[in-house]
Parts: C-alpha cells; structure tokens; sequence
C-alpha cells in the first residue's frame, strides 16, 4: 500500500505480552510502507531486565529500551518492556527514538489500526492539509452487548459524575436520547438521514483530544513532554485536559502548527474497549483517588506556566467545536476539473 504523504508517523503502544501478536499483525498492513515506524511497549514482560538490556546487532539500548530494524517490513520497529501504565512508557519517548519521524500516534492496545479498516492516509492527509497540532479519527465506540457503538463522553468528563445517583441520571438521559433518535430515524423521509455525516462537517477544531488515541507532531510532544508532562506510575489522568489549550496559547501553538487540536468525523477509529490493563490492573477506587489530583496537578502547572484560568474539573470536557467543510480542506468541484 503506497502512502499519500511523505510525512512519516511512529505508532506508540503499549499492550501485553498476549495481546503482542495481534498488534505486530496490525502493522503488517503497513509493509512495505517506509514512512511509517512501530514502537511496542510489552508492559507484563517480566523476562527482560529492567536495569540494562543486551542490543543485538543492529540495535541500541538505554535501560530496557530497544530499537531493532526489521528488514523484512522495510520499517524501524521499537521494542521496550516497560511496566505500568502509559505515562511510564511516554517518558522514554524521547528525541532519541523519534528524530526520523514527523508524527507520533500514541495508541490504546485495543483500538483496530489496521490499515484495512482505518482510512491511516486519508485521516494523516487531513492532519497535515491544515496542520493540525495534535488530532484523532472520531472513535467508533463498541459495547459488550451485540457490537453496538456506544455513545460515551471524551476525555475525563467522568470525573465530573457524583456517587451512583448521578450516574443512574446519566444513563437515564442517554436511554432517552436514544429512544428520541429512533424516533427520528423512524419519520425521516426515505432517503433523508437526520444525523447522516455530511460535508459541511467534515471535521472539527475541539478542545479536546482523548488520551487512548493522540497523533501529535514530534517537535510539539517533545515540547510537552519537556514543561508541561508530570510523571505518574498511578494514573494517566491529565494530559488530555490541558495540550489542546496549551497548544492554543500565543506563542505557542504557532510553533507547531495552525490548528491546536483536530478530530476528523468521516474518517474513524473503532475502539473495541476490551477492558485491557488499565481497566484489570486498576480498581475504579483507586484510579478516582489518584486521577481527579492529577487534573488538578496538572491544571495547577498551566495555569502557573500560562495563566490558564478555569475550574479544573471542566477542562475535560469536550464542549467546544469549530466545524470545517470539506472546502476548508481546499476541496471543492474546481479541484478536479
């Protein structure tokens, strides 16, 4: 499969040692497609050491970091094996492992990358036509029961649900929602789709980009990861609150790019939410005591970097979105004739 870009991206995951396969069998869809790189952390891999790994030839290491070439993809595949949840893994994504690549794409285990069911060339043509600054495909949710999309907030809005009232509140709303949207579809004339995607929305500008799927420029992650990232081993809750506004300040964002943050909404993702290591390894007691301090630690640090001003609990919504038509992406009938 040929690339319609010649920016190059590396893919970041971190998954299990079981779930490994799967993921190298996703990439593959990728052969012979030299602008795109695979890093794959192992996080339950107890059989490397942590304190020092040998790198064959070919290779080099830092600590238990290894960065292996496959010849047989005709791409730099890296190899770590480092526990915990996902902030372990960000902090060796250093300059050191991602000079050659223009993008990262930081991935949960469980989102469907192959190439066969996510339009990559399309989603990264839209990213770079009007240089985005970080971005993700839309998320096509699915639940446990029958394989239908699940309608779920992004970001950490749950942080902002109180004890099991106001959750019993919210899925009420969402089954009246639901109930009011069949009975849309249902009177809509024959061949008039109310909530059809339609070109006028072919993405928007948000304020919010969900941590489980971030395609971010390299030279604006490191920039992150240097003033703004806070080291965690107990929760990934934060970073999703804040870069999108980060990358929005005056003096800042146009470093990077035009737009802060982008999600496109005819080009998707499907999250298969299979209740991976962040959902086992975690209790919900736990990941609640450590994620809503670690928005505040994080809403803290901006505003004493930046002056952003706001309720912490709120800089997780996603409540803000700036629609483009296909014309912003300078598509329009004059583009083919």
């Amino acid at each position: 499969v040929s690339s319609h870009s010649s920016s190059s991206c590396l893919f970041v995951i971190s998954t299990s040692l079981r779930n490994r396969p799967n993921i190298m069998s996703q990439f593959a869809s990728y052969r012979g497609d030299d602008t795109v790189g695979l890093w794959v952390n192992v996080y339950d891999d107890m059989s490397c050491n942590n304190n020092a790994t040998t790198a064959g030839a070919g290779s080099s290491s830092n600590g238990n970091v290894v960065v292996n070439v496959d010849d047989e993809n005709h791409s730099r595949i890296i190899t770590s094996a480092i526990p915990g949840l996902k902030p372990a893994l960000w902090e060796h994504v250093v300059p050191q492992y991602t000079s050659d690549y223009d993008y990262l794409y930081f991935l949960d285990e469980d989102m469907m990358f192959d190439r066969s069911v996510f339009a990559f060339d399309q989603f990264r043509w839209a990213v770079e036509r009007v240089d985005a600054v970080m971005a993700t495909p839309k998320i096509i949710r699915m639940s446990a029961e029958g394989g239908q999309l699940r309608a779920r907030p992004l970001g950490n809005s749950n942080l902002l649900r109180r004890g099991q009232k106001k959750k019993n509140e919210l899925q009420q709303q969402q089954q009246q929602q639901q109930q009011q949207r069949r009975r849309r579809l249902q009177l809509a004339p024959l061949g008039l789709h109310k909530e059809e995607d339609v070109g006028e929305r072919y993405a928007a500008r948000v304020n919010v980009v969900e941590i489980g799927s971030f395609y971010v420029k390299t030279e604006a992650w490191n920039y992150f990861l240097d003033n703004v990232f806070i080291p965690s081993s107990e929760t990934d809750c934060g970073p999703d609150c804040v870069w999108c506004k980060v990358f929005g300040l005056p003096g800042v964002g146009e470093r990077f790019g035009s737009i802060p943050c982008l999600r496109t909404l005819h080009v998707g993702i499907v999250h298969l939410d299979t209740k991976t290591y962040h959902n086992k390894a975690v209790s919900k007691e736990k990941h609640d005591r450590y994620c809503i301090p670690a928005v505040e630690g994080y809403f803290n640090k901006t505003r004493d970097l930046y002056g952003i001003q706001g309720q912490f609990l709120l800089q997780c919504r996603d409540n803000k979105k700036e629609y483009l038509s296909v014309r912003d992406f300078g598509l329009t009938l004059d583009t083919y004739r």
